[in-house]
C-alpha cells in the first residue's frame, strides 16, 4: 500500500512539472519586445494634480455630480491654492443643458442653448469688433426668415422687441403687438407707428393720418388735399394784414376774377356807399348799407344804368 502512495505521489508530481513548464514556454512564445529603445516609447502619464504642463491629444470628457449632488459637469480654473474665491472660473454644462462660463461667486457671467441663443450677465456688457479707442461693434451672423436681429429680454426671458436689419428695412420691432414702432427703409424713408410726441411738451404732437398740433411752424410751400383750418391766418411780412373767415379780414389788395358776396360790401379809399334800383314803380332793389333806395350819408348818387329800374352807385 505504502508503495502504490508513493508512486501516484510521483507521478503527480511529475504531471504538475509538465503543466507548469509548458504554461511558461507558452508565455515566452507570446511575449513582444519593446517597439522603441528606453526610454522611448513609454506609456503617456496620466493626468494628475502635478503643476507639470501636460498635454492630451484626444478627447477630454467630464462626467458625474460636482459638488452637493450637482449634476453640473464642469472643467475649473481656479487661483494657487485651489480656493477659487471671487477668481474661480469654470466651464460646465448646467442643468438645463445651456454650456455656461461661471464665476464663483457671481454666477453664470456667458451661457449658450441648444437653439444659439446667447446670454451675457452684467451691469456693462461689452462687444467689440474692432479698435476699442473708435468704437466696438457686435456682428449677428445667422437670419430668419430674411431678418438678422438682437432681442431685448427681461430676468425671465420676456422678449420686449427687437432691432431688427433686413436688406430692405430696418428697425425697432416690438414683440408683444408684433407691429413695428420704427423703421426705415434701404430708399431712407422713415416711418413711425403712432403719435411724435413734443418732448418738451405732449400737448403738441405730429399724426400723419390724424390730428396734430404744433406751436409755429414755417413751411417754403404748404399745400393741403383737404381742410386747412385757422382762426385767423396773418401775413408773415405784416400781421397788420389779416384773415379772418369769421369776422374782420384786412388784406391790402385783392385781384380776383370774380367775386360773390353774401352780405354788405362797404368801402374804405376808394369810396364805394353801395348800389340801388329805383324805377316807375319804385324801389326795386334796396341799398344794403343803408335798407332802402339811398345812399349813406355824406354819399353822392350816380346813375350807373339809365333804364327801368334804373341803377344806381354811390360814390364819394
Amino acid at each position: 500500500m505504502d508503495a502504490f502512495k508513493r508512486e501516484l505521489f510521483q507521478s503527480l508530481k511529475t504531471l504538475v512539472i509538465a503543466l507548469i513548464l509548458s504554461i511558461g514556454v507558452s508565455y515566452v512564445y507570446a511575449w513582444t519586445g519593446p517597439t522603441a529603445a528606453a526610454p522611448g516609447g513609454n506609456t503617456a502619464p496620466p493626468i494628475n494634480t502635478g503643476s507639470t504642463y501636460q498635454t492630451k491629444s484626444g478627447w477630454l470628457r467630464v462626467a458625474g455630480t460636482g459638488n452637493g449632488g450637482d449634476p453640473a459637469m464642469r472643467i475649473g480654473v481656479y487661483d494657487t491654492d485651489n480656493t477659487g474665491g471671487i477668481s474661480g472660473w469654470w466651464f460646465s454644462q448646467n442643468n438645463d443643458g445651456k454650456f455656461a462660463i461661471h464665476q464663483n461667486g457671481v454666477g453664470d457671467r456667458f451661457t449658450i442653448d441648444g437653439n444659439g441663443t446667447i446670454g451675457i450677465l452684467g451691469t456693462t456688457v461689452a462687444l467689440s469688433g474692432g479698435s476699442e479707442s473708435t468704437y466696438g461693434a457686435a456682428t449677428v451672423k445667422g437670419s430668419k426668415n430674411g431678418w438678422s436681429g438682437l432681442n431685448f429680454k427681461d430676468a425671465a426671458g420676456t422678449n420686449f422687441g427687437t432691432l431688427m436689419m433686413h436688406p430692405s428695412y430696418s428697425g425697432f420691432y416690438n414683440a408683444a403687438d408684433n407691429n413695428w414702432r420704427w423703421y426705415v427703409d434701404d430708399s431712407g424713408n422713415s416711418y413711425q407707428y403712432g403719435l411724435q410726441y413734443d418732448a418738451q411738451n405732449t400737448g403738441y404732437y405730429l399724426d400723419p393720418n390724424g390730428t396734430s398740433r404744433m406751436n409755429y411752424g414755417v413751411y417754403d410751400n404748404l399745400y393741403s388735399y383737404g381742410w386747412l383750418q385757422s382762426p385767423i391766418f396773418y401775413d408773415a411780412n405784416n400781421n397788420g394784414y389779416y384773415v379772418d373767415p369769421n369776422g374782420t379780414s384786412r388784406v391790402g389788395y385783392v385781384d380776383a376774377d370774380n367775386i360773390n358776396v353774401y352780405g354788405t360790401v362797404r368801402g374804405g379809399s376808394y369810396g364805394f356807399g353801395g348800389m340801388y334800383a329805383f324805377g316807375d314803380s319804385g324801389c326795386f332793389r334796396v341799398n344794403p348799407f343803408t335798407g332802402g333806395c339811398s345812399c349813406p350819408g355824406g354819399f353822392s348818387t350816380f346813375e350807373f344804368v339809365s333804364i327801368n329800374p334804373g341803377l344806381y352807385i354811390c360814390y364819394k
